[in-house]
């Protein structure tokens, strides 16, 4: 697919003028055709400079957006009668129909759009019977352009369904834990409890666990 150095070859001088003039390029340090190019494609497909004319020409013209995301389903390239369809098709003028008329100033469809705007390239493929005019994005550009979503897929991250909780489990209860708890005020109530720094003594410990071993009676 051709860059976009390679896509201006076919433009005449007012268009690459033009061009610079709506992508707020600047041509004033070159000095021949071949440098206003190269300076011109160097400027456009700069990303930033991508990304604003993008949102600058689908905000103006809606369409925009649906003809650009097709292009790129199609790696970029289209033939030129299935795009003109739905998105319209570039008047060809001279530079002298070009300066008299100044069509970009009133486009009329979202191919003359992106064509002015410098997204749009026309070429031909194939020989002979096989010949047939194409549409495309500069390879140079298709990077910074937001890639569609593609079909059947939604927005985000991939849901995964979440098994639902397990039953909540009740243990059944039993009465171990109430007669430890009056063993410890028993052994509490009727033996010395020595501290230390932190805790209790560890002979008194010992003492307790002897004591748990034996069956509480009320």
């Amino acid at each position: 697919m051709p860059t976009t150095a390679q896509m201006l070859l076919d433009y005449p001088d007012i268009l690459l003028h033009v061009l610079a003039e709506l992508r707020n390029a600047f041509l004033d340090a070159a000095d021949n055709r071949q440098q206003a190019i190269e300076l011109l494609a160097a400027q456009i497909t700069d990303p930033t400079s991508v990304q604003f004319a993008y949102q600058d020409v689908v905000d103006t013209f809606e369409p925009a957006q649906r003809a650009i995301e097709a292009l790129l389903r199609e790696n970029g390239e289209m033939i030129e009668a299935q795009f003109s369809r739905e998105f319209g098709s570039v008047r060809q003028m001279g530079p002298a129909k070009l300066e008299r008329e100044s069509p970009w100033l009133a486009p009329e469809s979202v191919a003359e759009v992106l064509y002015y705007y410098g997204l749009l390239g026309r070429g031909f493929k194939g020989l002979g019977r096989n010949a047939h005019a194409i549409v495309y994005i500069p390879s140079d550009v298709i990077p910074w352009l937001p890639q569609p979503q593609q079909e059947g897929m939604e927005a985000g991250l991939p849901l995964q369904p979440v098994p639902p909780p397990l039953p909540s489990r009740t243990m059944l209860a039993d009465r171990s834990l109430l007669e430890d708890m009056g063993t410890l005020l028993g052994f509490v109530h009727t033996d010395e409890l020595r501290l230390g720094q932190d805790a209790p003594h560890a002979d008194d410990i010992g003492r307790f666990a002897e004591r748990l071993q034996f069956p509480f009676t009320e």
